[in-house]
């Protein structure tokens, strides 16, 4: 509770405050919350669709990486087998020529058999080169898109819409606070006691707190491609209005001490004094570390359920943390 004392010209003046239950922001606080909880459980269950997708294609590549390692194993085994019948062919076929060869001259055998064998040495030898081959022809290649491509964004996209709504919003308001303020105003007629009379004044105005969009540049919004978030810096919740609403004004009659002589009524001097002196007992009131605290939880919470759509559309998979500088 804050208070003044003031005096003027014969009037004195008295101006106490209290903070009136903020019911409006504590449901918004809790409606925030919730719908915080809400984002954060679709983030992740969309995370653990992406990798359950993500496993799925990688047992699929290995399993036809298998599959093309033994059709070319196969391919490797034929080429083997066939270049030893190949061979062996061959050296069948020359032997019955031998055997049933007349007349004319003899062939040179020696040089027939070494050929032979060089044959099918080759044959052997480059079976298993041409499986590489093969093997090497079948296998996946590595990737040659970025991964801008294949992922479909990049850290400049989650910056511009960000930066985008922040230059929208300028000032958000994220809280704001009720106040009534008591004055009480007397004087005595010649400072004579018996004289004196007294009236209650009860005025009414509210605080707004506001986090200042406009100061979010990209140096304040990080992204984590592991963690898969989105990092966004804002600055601390500050009183931008003080409000006074002179129609919820009362007054309360006027006490006298024992002669009822006359009202109270004031001077454009005494009533200036007496503006200055509820402006700031609801300022006093209004700024307390309390009242801040307040408006920073509720600011945090309204900034990241403005973000995280934004950043949603970009990939499903990222979650907005707001933290404050």
């Amino acid at each position: 509770m804050a208070e003044k004392r003031k005096n003027v010209a014969g009037m004195e003046i008295k101006s106490s405050s209290s903070a009136l239950k903020n019911e409006k922001s504590q449901k918004a606080l809790k409606d925030l919350k919730e719908k915080s909880a809400k984002n954060k459980k679709k983030v992740a269950d969309k995370r653990k669709e992406a990798d359950s997708a993500k496993k799925k294609k990688q047992a699929a590549a290995k399993a036809a990486s298998a599959a093309s390692i033994k059709e070319a194993a196969k391919k490797k085994e034929d080429l083997t087998g066939a270049a030893v019948a190949a061979g062996g062919a061959l050296l069948s076929g020359l032997m019955k020529n031998k055997k049933s060869g007349k007349g004319g001259s003899k062939p040179k055998w020696g040089m027939i058999i070494i050929i032979a064998v060089i044959i099918i040495g080759a044959l052997i030898f480059l079976g298993p080169k041409i499986g590489q081959l093969l093997s090497a022809f079948n296998a996946p290649g590595p990737s040659t898109l970025l991964p801008d491509e294949v992922m479909g964004y990049n850290s400049i996209d989650f910056q511009e819409a960000i930066l985008g709504e922040s230059r929208e919003k300028q000032e958000l308001v994220v809280m704001e606070q009720d106040v009534q303020i008591d004055s009480t105003i007397s004087n005595a007629l010649a400072n004579i006691a018996l004289f004196k009379k007294t009236k209650v004044i009860h005025s009414f105005g509210t605080g707004v707190y506001t986090i200042d969009m406009s100061k979010i540049d990209s140096d304040h919004i990080v992204v984590d491609e592991t963690a898969k978030t989105v990092t966004v810096t804002v600055p601390h919740s500050i009183l931008q209005y003080v409000n006074i609403d002179v129609n919820k004004t009362t007054f309360e009659e006027t006490e006298h001490t024992i002669f009822k002589i006359g009202d109270i009524k004031l001077t454009q001097e005494q009533q200036n004094v007496l503006d200055q002196s509820i402006d700031e007992v609801l300022r006093a009131e209004l700024n307390v570390q309390t009242l801040f605290d307040q408006a920073d939880e509720i600011g945090v919470l309204k900034v990241q359920e403005i973000f995280q759509p934004l950043v949603s559309a970009v990939s499903e998979e990222f979650l907005v943390v707001v933290m404050q500088e």
